[in-house]
This record gives structure tokens, C-alpha cells and sequence, in this order.
């Protein structure tokens, strides 16, 4: 399961406790004179990220370009953000297979130290990246935690077969802790579109792309996932399903022929979905934020003839849909993790149609920032020196008297600059908007690039 919905559950490896207070603060073994931060040894941790409530697997790894090791003892300290408790550091996949003569570990408020001396004739060998030990932690608090090898609860030391003493350079980790509200472990999404229909037949066809993706907070990300499913619904006055097929990677498996199960079916008002990438488990993707199925709806020319303006209409992901309600999930390990939705804003247009243009009042540069001194002298250079014409005299219009007049518009820009005078008049100089008047002062405007 992922981190949203995972719970605390002790770790199966033993590490003796007896004696282990007192052994974890000071050196197992007869100590070597020690090279300080020695390069060809780093111990590591990641920068990861994650949400209130959830727990987080940080690994802690080694780089060691030097000599195999025969023993080791580190701490790892953390700050209150987190929390981590008895029986939370397990082995990692380079220390599990390893015999250990001796192997402790201490929890801390903050934090915990690990001691372990391999057998006679056991070594851990040289490598990148090397996985020693794997620490779950509580994430307690909004926030970024910082995680460091401090030596303030043991030793930092690794002992090299033969019994020299290394001191290892050290890295820091950081969680970046993200508030719980609205983290479901992925989000199934479509994208607003605008789309034409002929006015005369009231015709035309939509066609919406649903994507996934994984929410990058979840432990283990990316997860490989095995199956999922949804519901889609549109307006049927205005749209009526057509057609659905798989997209993207899931219309790419074994080749293209598809998932082992695939059902997508089209109801009257919306479509399901449902997918099983493979029986035996065989086949696993991971959901990236790109296409798992395209849907194609048809106009319902009857609520489109003759229209002459825009029809704003949703596509909604539904589990009430058909005969039988369909979860919005996506099956990770075999557990179901709900999905999170945005759903589409469709704007019908009819074709021809001309949105009314949109600008900043001021911007007679075009440029998308009302500056006063730059906007007055662009003004004024195309009125006496011959300058560029401004694209949108709405914009230019900056007392919205109906008139343009080169000194006069620049001094209300001028004047509203300096204090002199109120703010240029709506749709204002701030955001882009239409001209409250529409077309009945008689000056024209192109929409600004910017808008």
C-alpha cells in the first residue's frame, strides 16, 4: 500500500538489545588511529518528500570506492518534525545477506545509532550506493525535515578488513513535509478544451484524452501499477458518447494488443473504464501523467443549430455510471488506492464565432505589464515620431472617453502614476478583461498576446 494509507508494523529482523545503551555510545572495537572524512567512504541519505501522517522509508547508503568492511558504527540524528521509533531500521539489501558476530541498535528522540561487526571471514565489499540500513519514519509535522549524521549518539567510524579505522565524509537528508489535504495517492484528469461545431448542422465531434498520475508524495514512488478503473459523464443535452479505447501505455502492452482485461463501455450520458494489465501479475506500468484511454463524444446537433455564441458545458469523472457503480482507482500490490479527479470545462464555439477581445487597460505596448512611463512614450513615439501603432486602442483609450488622443492618454497614465489621478478605468491595469463599453465607442482591439 502506499504512504497515504500505510500503518506501522514491526520490522522481522533481530538486533540484540542487551547492553545496547551502553555499547552504541562508544567504539565496538579497538580503535585504529582515524583518517578524518575520508573521501573514498560517504555515508548518505536522500532528499525525499512526503505527507503529514504518512510513514517514509529512508534509506542510508554507502559509497565506497576503498577497502571491503569488516564493522561500522553511525548515528543518524533528526529533528522534531519527525519521529521514528523501536523496531523501525531494518537491513538493507547490502547488509541482509551478511553474517553478523554482532549488530545492535538505539532509538533516540533524536534519532537512532546502528553497531555491527561481521563475522570472521564475512566482509562488506566495495560499491556505490551501497543500502545499509533502511529507517521508516512518522512525519509529524508541515514542514522540511533535515536529517544528518551527527555524532552526538555514537561514534561515526567504519573499520576495514584487517582492523583499520576510517572516518567517512557525510551527506544530510531532507523530507519535504506537504499538508494531508488533497494528496490522494493519483489523480485521474481531462483538459479543458475549446472545440468548433458548424452552426448550419449543429455537427462536430470531441475528443478528450484521460490521464493519471501517481502523486509524487506516495512511499515507494513511482509504484508499479497492475490495474484500474473510472467513470466519465458529460451533459446529454449537448454531448453524447461515441467511442472509448485504451491509450498510451496501457494501448501499448504485449505489443499492442492491449491489457488481458479491458472493458470500456458506453452508456448513455458517460463511459467506464476498467483494466487489468495482466492476469498473472506479469505486467506492471507506472502512471507518469500520460494518456490511459481517449473518449469520443459526438455534438447533439438538435441544442446546436443556429447558435450564434458559445455553449459551456463539463466532461466529470463519475462512479455512478451504467448499471454498475465503477470505483476511481488505481491497484498497487493488490490494494485499491482511490484517485483523485479534475474534471473539464468544454466550450462549444460555433465556427466563425469571435470572442470579444481581452487587454489591459494602459498596456499600450502589448507587453503584459502596464508601465506608465514606457506606455506614455510609446504612445507618444507613434504619434509624433512615427513609432509602432498600438495593436489594441481600447488599451490605448486609457480614460475610456471613446477618443484617443496621444497627450491626453498619456497624462492620465502619468497622472494616475504619480497620484495625480484615479486608476485607469475597468477591465483595470492589473488583470486582462473586456472592455465594459463592448463595441459601442466604434474603437477596435486585437487581443494582447499576453492575454
Amino acid at each position: 500500500m502506499l504512504g497515504t494509507d500505510r500503518t506501522r508494523t514491526p520490522r522481522s529482523f533481530l538486533f540484540p538489545t542487551v547492553l545496547a545503551a551502553a555499547l552504541c555510545t562508544s567504539a565496538l572495537w579497538p580503535a585504529s588511529p582515524a583518517i578524518a572524512q575520508d573521501p573514498d567512504y560517504e555515508l548518505g541519505l536522500e532528499a525525499n518528500v512526503g505527507t503529514v501522517g504518512a510513514l517514509l522509508d529512508m534509506p542510508v547508503t554507502l559509497d565506497n570506492v576503498g577497502e571491503p568492511l569488516e564493522a561500522w558504527s553511525f548515528d543518524v540524528c533528526n529533528d522534531d518534525l519527525i519521529s521514528i521509533g523501536a523496531g523501525d531500521v531494518a537491513r538493507g539489501s547490502a547488509t541482509d545477506p551478511l553474517d553478523f558476530e554482532f549488530e545492535s541498535v538505539l532509538f533516540e528522540a533524536t534519532g537512532f545509532c546502528v553497531s555491527g561487526i561481521l563475522e570472521v571471514g564475512t566482509e562488506l565489499a566495495i560499491g556505490d550506493d551501497l543500502e545499509l540500513y533502511i529507517a521508516t519514519y512518522s512525519l509529524d509535522t508541515v514542514g522540511l525535515s533535515e536529517l544528518s549524521f551527527c555524532g552526538d549518539l555514537t561514534a561515526i567510524e567504519l573499520t576495514l578488513v584487517g582492523g583499520a579505522t576510517v572516518e567517512p565524509t557525510t551527506g544530510i537528508g531532507t523530507i519535504d513535509i506537504a499538508d494531508s489535504a488533497g494528496t490522494e495517492p493519483f489523480f485521474f484528469a481531462i483538459e479543458d478544451q475549446t472545440v468548433t461545431f458548424d452552426p448550419d448542422l449543429g455537427t462536430g465531434e470531441l475528443v478528450v484524452e484521460v490521464t493519471v498520475e501517481e502523486n509524487p508524495a506516495n512511499v515507494g514512488y513511482p509504484n508499479a501499477t497492475q490495474g484500474l478503473s473510472f467513470g466519465v459523464v458529460c451533459d446529454e443535452t449537448v454531448l453524447e458518447p461515441n467511442d472509448g479505447v485504451a491509450a498510451g501505455e496501457v494501448a501499448d502492452i504485449a505489443g499492442g494488443t492491449g491489457p488481458d482485461f479491458l472493458s470500456i463501455t458506453v452508456y448513455d450520458g458517460g463511459f467506464t473504464y476498467g483494466a487489468v494489465y495482466d492476469f498473472f501479475g506479469l505486467v506492471e506500468l507506472e502512471l507518469d501523467g500520460g494518456p490511459v484511454a481517449e473518449l469520443t463524444f459526438d455534438f447533439v446537433a438538435s441544442a446546436l443549430i443556429g447558435l450564434d455564441a458559445p455553449v459551456v458545458t463539463e466532461v466529470e469523472f463519475s462512479e455512478s455510471v451504467g448499471t454498475f457503480d465503477v470505483e476511481i482507482i488505481v491497484v498497487v500490490e493488490g490494494f485499491s488506492n482511490i484517485g483523485g479527479v479534475e474534471n473539464a470545462t468544454i466550450t462549444l464555439e460555433p465556427e466563425g464565432f469571435l470572442a470579444e477581445p481581452i487587454f489591459k487597460r494602459g498596456d499600450v505596448d502589448a507587453n503584459g505589464v502596464v508601465s506608465p512611463l514606457l506606455d506614455a512614450l510609446f504612445l507618444l513615439q507613434f504619434a509624433f515620431s512615427g513609432g509602432l501603432a498600438p495593436i489594441c486602442e481600447d488599451a490605448t483609450d486609457v480614460d475610456n472617453n471613446g477618443t484617443l488622443s496621444a497627450l491626453v492618454d498619456s497624462l492620465a497614465l502619468l497622472g494616475w502614476a504619480f497620484g495625480a489621478l484615479d486608476v485607469p478605468p475597468d477591465p483595470g491595469v492589473e488583470e486582462c478583461g473586456p472592455d465594459p463599453e463592448g463595441d459601442t465607442d466604434g474603437i477596435d482591439c486585437e487581443t494582447a498576446p499576453v492575454c
